[in-house]
Order: structure tokens, then C-alpha cells, then sequence
């Protein structure tokens, strides 16, 4: 009978062991899906964060580059107006020089 008891404890033991191991187990996994799944959020919010910067980047860029491509454009325009000016006065001066000449003549 002795020997029978121990046999059953021995089941119980074994059984008590296989749940606590079972439950270890799945608490272990639990864990690990948690983790697994607070990480990647965090990754796709990283990244999410990362894209709308480089829009705001790129658009920045963007409007920066078209603010400069219109002041080269305006100074380009004022460069052609103050040649054309200054041709205007070098052929009024001239023009100028030409009649003097032919008055002396």
C-alpha cells in the first residue's frame, strides 16, 4: 500500500509539474507576443513619424528652391534692365559725340 501511495504522489508530482510547466510556458509566450507586438508598433510609428518628416522636408526643399528660382528671375530681369539701360545711354552718349563731331565739321 506503501508503495502504491508513493505511485500516486509520484502522478500527482509528475501531473502538478507538467501544469505549473505548461502554465510557465504559456505565460512565457504571452509575454513574448506582448513585447513582440509593443516593438513593432513602436517600429511603425518610428517609421510613420520618419516618412511625414521627410514630406515636410521635401516640401520645405521644394519651396525654398521655387522662392530662389523667382528671385533669380527677378534679378535676371533686373540685369536685362539695367544693360538695355545702359546701352540706351552708351548709344545716347554716342549719338551725342556723332553730332558734335559732324557740328565741328
Amino acid at each position: 500500500q506503501a508503495k502504491a501511495q508513493q505511485a500516486r504522489l509520484r502522478q500527482l508530482q509528475s501531473g502538478c509539474s507538467q501544469r505549473l510547466m505548461d502554465y510557465l510556458l504559456l505565460e512565457h509566450v504571452a509575454g513574448t507576443l506582448q513585447s513582440t507586438f509593443m516593438c513593432w508598433r513602436e517600429h511603425a510609428l518610428a517609421e510613420s513619424r520618419v516618412a511625414q518628416a521627410s514630406r515636410r522636408l521635401a516640401s520645405s526643399e521644394e519651396k525654398h528652391c521655387l522662392a530662389l528660382e523667382r528671385s533669380l528671375v527677378l534679378w535676371a530681369q533686373g540685369e536685362s534692365r539695367v544693360s538695355l539701360q545702359m546701352a540706351f545711354s552708351l548709344w545716347l552718349a554716342e549719338v551725342g559725340r556723332t553730332r558734335e563731331l559732324k557740328a565741328q565739321q
